[in-house]
C-alpha cells in the first residue's frame, strides 16, 4: 500500500510541475488576448474609432484603473468591470504575499519551539 501512495504522490508532483510550467506563458497570453478582445469590443460598439487607441485605453483601464475617454453606456460598463478586475487582482496579489510572509513566520516559530524541546 505504501508503494501505491508513493506512486500517487509522484504523479501529483509531476502534474503540479507541469501545471506550473504551463501556467506562466498561458497566463500572459490569456491576459494579452483579453486586452485585445476588449479593444476590439470598444471598436465594434463604436465607442472608439481608432483600434490602437481602444487597445491602449482597455489596457490602461485594466492596469491602472484610469478612465476610458468615451462616454457611452458600453464603455462605462466596461470601465466598471475593468476597475473591479484590477482591484480583485491587486487584492489577490497582496493576500498571496501576506500569506507567504505569515507562513514563513509561523514556520520560523515552529523551528524555535522544536529546538527548545
Amino acid at each position: 500500500m505504501q508503494k501505491g501512495k508513493r506512486h500517487h504522490g509522484s504523479h501529483e508532483t509531476r502534474a503540479a510541475i507541469l501545471a506550473a510550467h504551463l501556467d506562466r506563458p498561458m497566463g500572459v497570453l490569456g491576459v494579452a488576448f483579453r486586452l485585445v478582445v476588449l479593444g476590439q469590443l470598444l471598436c465594434a460598439m463604436e465607442s472608439s474609432t481608432d483600434y490602437l487607441a481602444a487597445i491602449h485605453e482597455a489596457t490602461m483601464a485594466t492596469i491602472t484603473g484610469s478612465g476610458i475617454t468615451s462616454t457611452d453606456a458600453f464603455s462605462k460598463s466596461l470601465q466598471l468591470v475593468l476597475a473591479m478586475y484590477s482591484v480583485v487582482s491587486f487584492a489577490t496579489l497582496a493576500g498571496s504575499l501576506g500569506a507567504f510572509f505569515l507562513q514563513s513566520q509561523v514556520e520560523g516559530k515552529r523551528g524555535v519551539n522544536a529546538s527548545r524541546h
